[in-house]
């Protein structure tokens, strides 16, 4: 309900059932979090990375999930809050983070 939600002018919320709708995001951020996983495990081959990598994922998915439908209960959500944090659930933004700063750490741990 929210993708139609975000691509209309009308910004009232809509009726949804809130556990199709965890279901729902948690089943494509588990789908980017294998495929994620997998990327992390093609580009460093360190399974103490890939621990911490999955660590990371599951922690980030606890709090925005959380933080998610905090925002959707409020008497006055904040849309553009709400948009963010699913955006992040639902594409493989933390991927593009955690690359760069693996990269980095190892690199630095090298030298």
């Amino acid at each position: 309900p929210l993708l139609e939600f975000f691509r209309k002018e009308d910004k009232t919320l809509p009726d949804y059932e809130s556990f199709k709708l965890f279901l729902g995001i948690a089943f494509r951020y588990g789908i980017n979090t294998l495929l994620s996983l997998g990327i992390i495990w093609l580009a460093f081959k360190d399974k103490a990375i890939l621990r911490l990598a999955a660590l990371l994922y599951l922690a980030f998915f606890v709090v925005l999930t959380a933080l998610l439908f905090i925002s959707l209960t409020d008497d006055t959500p904040n849309l553009m809050l709400i948009f963010y944090i699913r955006r992040f659930l639902i594409q493989p933004l933390l991927l593009l983070l955690f690359l760069p700063a693996f990269f980095y750490q190892k690199n630095k741990r090298n030298n």
